[in-house]
């Protein structure tokens, strides 16, 4: 039975089923958004420990840090569950768009803080102020939080797009410059931003080693355990199950990449309900990859059910065909068709053939005179010789006139 194409989910050519499959299986929301939701954030064994390890290096105002990870990761619900744990004493700006000059970058910073407000950066009148002038009210925001108790808290997502001339301000920021109260700044982006901050002649973040953190892949335990709790979250009012099988396909198509789980998960619901299923299967899992091109990057055999690969059921007769003519040609060519030995196996060479003996001049075969007749006497050779008659019988002489 030949896989049938899913034309609303691989080109987009069909209505919308009428109902969601959020309504099918009851849930409160769509369990694998792409939006970054602290609430989303598993708490694993990678995730949850970087939450951890921040939270404490925030704590004990131990300097900064760098978390890296390939994209798709999870850096950015990462940066949003930060903020959401965060106490009342510790001001956080989230930046989520890096790619800002230096003053671009303070005048958003001092909008995440409050100082600045959305009208004047609206209206422009943010823009007109200087760069030194940025960075005093700064200073002085940094100075009154430590008057009170509190600290402030600068956390940029994406870090690794950062100009230049922004990530050696970001690094005087960190070391807090004529004030007396740094800011505390974490950064999250992918490889390339450690390469950045080595480039930049402003010295370490924080003055200090930073805390360094990486964001791997989730195993295939975790992935199991993520996509468990992702659908405990969205509260469905049904029950729903993505098999052991279902996970061992989800791992090996997404790598373990959160993001591209979410993709996968979110498509293999939406056929499982088309399909009015519950429980998840590898093989919906396997049409959502290939909906969304995922299975592209490597070869994949494609699941046949029945006895046997279809796709090399064809090349059988072909085979035996060109058999057929290579032997009749070979016949009619009289050519030798003995095959090369096979790979892998050692080859023996035969031996020479022996002289061939030459028969005897007669062969005497014992017979069983009861069942042959008698051989015929040996006929002589044939000598050419004169023809004598034989002599006529003893009888009574004729008379010599002939009368009776």
């Amino acid at each position: 039975m030949p896989v049938v194409s899913e034309p609303a989910l691989e080109h987009g050519t069909a209505a919308a089923p009428a109902e969601t499959y959020e309504a099918f299986y009851g849930f409160a929301h769509s369990p694998f958004s792409l939006a970054p939701d602290a609430r989303c954030l598993y708490r694993g064994a990678t995730h949850g420990s970087a939450l951890d390890a921040l939270l404490t290096l925030i704590g004990g105002r131990r300097g900064g840090a760098v978390v890296t990870g390939p994209d798709g990761i999870g850096k950015t619900t990462l940066a949003r569950a930060l903020v959401a744990s965060l106490d009342r004493t510790v001001f956080a700006a989230l930046i989520l768009n890096p790619s800002l000059s230096r003053d671009e970058l303070l005048r958003q910073v001092l909008l995440a803080y409050g100082v600045v407000s959305g009208e004047d950066e609206q209206a422009g009148r943010a823009a007109a102020v200087s760069h030194d002038e940025l960075v005093q009210t700064l200073t002085h925001f940094v100075q009154a939080l430590s008057s009170i108790g509190g600290r402030g808290v600068l956390i940029i997502d994406e870090a690794h797009n950062l100009p230049d001339e922004s990530v050696d301000e970001v690094i005087r920021l960190s070391r807090g410059g004529t004030g007396p109260a740094p800011v505390q700044v974490i950064l999250l982006g992918e490889e390339p931003l450690l390469a950045s901050l080595a480039r930049s002649p402003e010295g370490l973040l924080g003055g200090d080693g930073p805390e360094r953190i990486t964001i791997a892949p989730l195993s295939r335990t975790e992935l199991e355990a993520y996509v468990s709790y992702r659908l405990m979250e969205a509260k469905s009012s049904t029950a729903v199950y993505f098999g052991p099988e279902a996970i061992d396909e989800l791992h090996r198509v997404t790598r373990g990449v959160p993001q591209l789980a979410n993709l996968v998960c979110d498509r293999a619901l939406l056929i499982s309900s088309r399909d009015r299923a519950h429980d998840v299967s590898a093989d919906a899992v396997e049409r959502a990859a290939r909906a969304l091109n995922l299975a592209a990057a490597e070869v994949v055999p494609a699941r046949v059910r029945g006895p046997g690969p279809r796709r090399w059921r064809w090349m059988v007769p072909a085979v035996a065909v060109g058999m057929a003519v290579v032997l009749v040609a070979a016949f009619a060519a009289n050519i030798d068709l003995q095959a090369p030995p096979l790979p892998g196996i050692p080859h023996v060479s035969a031996p020479a053939p022996a002289e061939p003996i030459p028969a005897p001049a007669t062969v005497e075969f014992e017979t069983l005179p009861a069942l042959l007749p008698p051989a015929p006497p040996p006929v002589p050779a044939f000598e050419p010789h004169a023809i004598v008659p034989a002599p006529a019988a003893q009888s009574e002489p004729l008379p010599a006139d002939g009368a009776p």
